[in-house]
């Protein structure tokens, strides 16, 4: 007799809070800890609560331009890098600044810089709209389905939201990526990009 192997045989399933009494998470309202190689469940409260992602949109904007770029490839900034927003986190770009992906990468996850995720989304989807499209079908194709893109940074929208089990799916994915697990392994990065 054969047997199929399920879409969720190399995942985590979690369908009730666990483990609650391991950690004190009273101030937060939705949490979860999986271990990705054991395939275990470590901690969850309340995981398929929908909420803002803030800068951990921006695995989701790694994890695309991973998919479909080059290290190598070279991204110009548009007049869209400019953010005027109080608070966000910037490189400073600005229009007619390049770098390789591979810099632009590191400069995203590790210094959470908006303006480069927005040089990213629109290298890789032409518009911002378009790649935050493509966010959300890639999301939903790794079967976080309850989840929706409409910026690549992170910063507050209201029609943006996650759970923090669609988190774990996507950041899952990232990490098939080397790369990915080199970038957010480092302690520090310093470079230079051209104006």
């Amino acid at each position: 007799a054969r047997k199929a192997e399920t879409f969720a045989a190399d995942l985590c399933v979690v369908s009730q809070n666990y483990n609650e009494s391991a950690v004190d998470m009273s101030e937060a309202d939705a949490a979860a800890l999986f271990s990705i190689d054991e395939k275990e469940i470590l901690y969850s409260k309340n995981a398929h609560e929908v909420m803002h992602p803030a800068s951990l949109t921006k695995v989701m904007t790694a994890l695309l331009a991973m998919k479909h770029g080059n290290r190598d490839d070279v991204l110009t900034a548009s007049s869209n890098v400019i953010i005027t927003e109080s608070g966000a986190q910037l490189c400073g770009l600005k229009p007619g600044d390049t770098m390789t992906l591979d810099q632009a990468l590191r400069i995203l996850l590790l210094y959470s810089a908006n303006d480069v995720a927005i040089m990213i989304a629109e290298e890789y989807g032409s518009t911002v709209d378009n790649f935050c499209n493509m966010m959300t079908e890639e999301a939903h194709a790794l079967g976080a389905t309850n989840c929706n893109f409409v910026n690549p940074n992170g910063l507050t929208e209201d029609e943006q939201y996650v759970t923090p089990y669609d988190m774990y799916l996507i950041f899952k994915e990232a990490c098939k990526y080397e790369l990915f697990k080199e970038i957010i392994s480092m302690s520090g990065y310093t470079t230079t990009y051209y104006d």
